[in-house]
């Protein structure tokens, strides 16, 4: 069995340099519909297919909500610096409705009041929300 630093070594081989990406490919190739960000990472060259698999079953078992992109930085098979440069590339930063819908802190119903009022306003989402009611602002 090989001690924790010849694993370590060997994990940080096979994770692409982010200097590779950002040469690979400057712009994000525009298709319809948008990949989603694990199926992104896997043509990208940053995880395999298996590796994803792994990391959707965990986020499946999971009680609360946590993004594909953590699940696979905290497994190791990510660094936070080559996620940011998929999710600039990909335009596929998470919003925070959709992340308080996935979380269960709020309903889509509820989102898309807030989202049609935040139209009207000009307030920030959170904002919105707090407003509504739909949430409360921490203590």
């Amino acid at each position: 069995m090989r001690d924790i630093s010849q694993q370590v070594d060997s994990a940080t081989e096979a994770i692409p340099d982010v200097a590779m990406l950002e040469e690979s490919s400057r712009a994000a190739p525009r298709q319809s519909p948008m990949p989603e960000l694990g199926e992104l990472l896997v043509a990208e060259g940053l995880v395999t297919q298996a590796q994803l698999h792994e990391a959707l079953r965990i986020q499946k078992q999971l009680r609360a909500y946590k993004p594909i992109g953590h699940i696979l930085m905290e497994r190791g098979l990510i660094t936070q610096k080559q996620l940011n440069l998929i999710l600039e590339r990909y335009d596929k930063r998470p919003r925070l409705g959709d992340i308080m819908v996935a979380a269960g802190a709020i309903s889509k119903e509820n989102l898309e009041i807030a989202l049609r009022h935040q139209k009207e306003t000009d307030l920030p989402i959170g904002e919105t929300l707090v407003k509504l009611g739909f949430i409360t602002e921490p203590l």
